[in-house]
């Protein structure tokens, strides 16, 4: 479920994105918590920008990318709940989608790019995903390239980027239907890398392939998880919402994942 509102800067209660862009338009004052009148840090483009709707995810489905997220209760709720957060807390997102859609404009000749692709596991469950780009460099390279905008670079692939990239190997080297054009989609994949990018550096971090079974374990686990839910069984937390700043900074769902507690779990502690 796409998010639902926001929540206000200042005041910290809810409001509609048109509300905050009429506020934004204008140079509102509102009342904060202390008691100051004051406008947020941010003008009308920049909250147009951080607001503006992302296409294309409409038919995303259940995605890989929901299925390696850190914190698959976050993942759940934001798919089946309606929910608001900060306009500060869509930066981080805006920079990411900036960077992608810069570089999906920049593609050689036999580079493909930028597709969502369907793919159906043994178990007939169906999940999507979009990689960033698949280029075949020469007959001994065959290389699925993802794009990672971060604070500050990381020398090591974080686990879920690698489930994430061995999700799209697979269904690369097993076949996958491109959800736009509805063609097969199949090519060879030899080797994972990651572009970490700041906003002065970058580093190519290869990610390591995992066999096929391992692959495929880690996503029914995944859906297992959300099997659950749909049954009523919430997924468990991923992080310490009471300690992790990830929680703080970014989850819209801090202080009801609080509040009913759970043991941290992640499919990598089991299929890792």
């Amino acid at each position: 479920m796409p998010r639902t509102h926001l929540i206000c800067e200042v005041t910290h209660e809810a409001i509609q994105d048109q509300d905050c862009l009429a506020c934004a338009r204008g140079w509102e004052l509102k009342t904060d918590l202390l008691g100051v009148r004051r406008h947020c840090d941010l003008n009308y483009p920049m909250i147009q920008a951080l607001t503006a709707r992302s296409s294309g995810r409409e038919r995303a489905g259940i995605s890989i990318t929901m299925l390696t997220h850190e914190c698959l209760r976050q993942s759940w709720w934001q798919h089946t709940r309606p929910y608001g957060c900060r306009p500060k807390q869509l930066i981080a997102s805006l920079h990411g989608t900036a960077v992608h859609a810069m570089f999906e404009g920049h593609q050689e000749e036999g580079a493909l790019a930028e597709s969502r692709l369907r793919w159906v596991l043994p178990s007939g469950r169906i999940i999507t995903g979009q990689y960033d780009r698949h280029k075949t460099y020469n007959e001994d390279l065959h290389r699925i390239e993802d794009y990672k905008t971060k604070n500050k670079l990381f020398q090591k692939p974080p686990l879920s980027y690698v489930a994430q990239l061995n999700g799209y190997r697979y269904m690369f080297v097993h076949g996958a239907t491109d959800i736009e054009t509805g063609e097969q989609v199949q090519r060879p994949v030899n080797e994972l890398m990651l572009f970490c990018i700041t906003h002065t550096d970058a580093l190519a971090v290869p990610c390591p392939i995992w066999p096929d079974e391992r692959t495929l374990e880690y996503f029914e686990t995944a859906l297992d998880v959300f099997d659950l839910a749909r049954e009523g069984i919430d997924p468990p937390p991923g992080k310490d919402a009471g300690t992790d700043t990830f929680c703080a900074s970014f989850c819209p769902f801090q202080q009801e994942c609080l509040a009913m507690g759970g043991t941290r779990w992640h499919p990598s502690d089991d299929v890792c």
